[in-house]
């Protein structure tokens, strides 16, 4: 039966057997089915209760079984769809494939803000292009044909880390300096980051620490080369006593660059890399070619 049910029960003979088609025994005391995160009834055929991961689905009722198709879609892995996100953090929709994959849609940004890299390069997409790729996205979602007809989606967006826990656990790392932008407090004043392999989060020893008032001063840490990695650039910032008597004057702030350096890209080679922006709120996604996609770092772990 195609929610599970038990085929034994809709005939007036009875067969007991103690597993069901999650190969799973039922609960002696409710008679329900016990997924580990909930129960499921196949009377009723639905959750008994909401989808602890519901927030990534606000179009989905979050007590249906399989979307409320369980011929056309299957789980064995329990991974997700395959997630599309705005670069404002903005979640679009999916491909209907559940392979739990997340994608960025690439940045269509062409200018430096004061407080980023001057040797950073953008390179996304064009307003235009963005547009038309947000919408494919929202009205062919769940819609794996149409993904497949079609490949805008993929063409105009970065792949990044799909599990939620390694997103969040990229961002505790880097969360070590709490952006508070203390050129007195040392975590404020360095890097901290790592690497992504197989899915996997490791951390790195920290950078050394920096004083952010020595002009043209640079941060760094230690990443290895060929896989994907992530750091932050340091938020301390200094703000220098200005003589109010004096005419003309003005106050230029000295704080850590923010975006990706050349070397930055350089080092990412043809991997999918992350700088967190520590001091801006603003994760880069990038490889050697430039940056390919923002996302404000309040949205990286679960999008709005």
């Amino acid at each position: 039966m195609p929610y599970g049910e038990v085929l034994v029960d809709k005939h007036r003979d009875r067969y007991v057997s103690p597993y069901t088609f999650s190969a799973k025994e039922k609960d002696s005391e409710s008679g329900y089915t016990y997924f580990g995160a909930r129960y499921y009834s196949d009377n009723i055929m639905q959750w008994l209760s909401v989808d602890p991961m519901s927030d990534m689905r606000p179009g989905v009722s979050p007590y249906s079984y399989c979307q409320n198709n369980p011929i056309g879609r299957i789980d064995p892995s329990g991974a997700l769809d395959g997630d599309f996100i705005s670069e404002w953090g903005k979640y679009l929709g999916n491909d209907g494939k559940k392979d739990g994959k997340v994608y960025v849609v690439k940045t269509t940004r062409t200018e430096l803000y004061a407080d980023e890299h001057p040797q950073t390069i953008f390179a996304g997409i064009s307003s235009k292009e963005a547009t038309a790729t947000q919408k494919f996205i929202s009205k062919n979602s769940g819609n794996t044909a149409a993904f497949e007809a079609n490949d805008i989606a993929y063409r105009n967006s970065v792949e990044i880390v799909g599990g939620t826990d390694a997103r969040q656990n990229m961002v505790n790392i880097v969360n070590q300096d709490d952006g508070g932008g203390d050129w007195t407090n040392p975590s404020n004043n360095r890097e901290f980051g790592g690497f992504i392999e197989n899915g996997k989060v490791s951390e790195m020893p920290a950078g050394p620490v920096g004083d952010v008032r020595e002009s043209g001063s640079e941060l760094s840490i230690e990443l290895p080369s060929g896989t994907s990695t992530f750091h932050g650039h340091a938020s301390g910032k200094y703000y220098p006593q200005v003589d109010f008597n004096s005419v003309g004057g003005s106050m230029n702030i000295m704080q850590w660059r923010q975006s990706p350096s050349r070397a930055d890209m350089q080092n990412a080679g043809n991997n999918t890399c992350y700088q967190f922006g520590r001091g801006n709120g603003t994760v880069y996604i990038y490889n050697s070619k430039g940056v390919q996609a923002t996302i404000p770092q309040k949205y990286f772990v679960n999008p709005k």
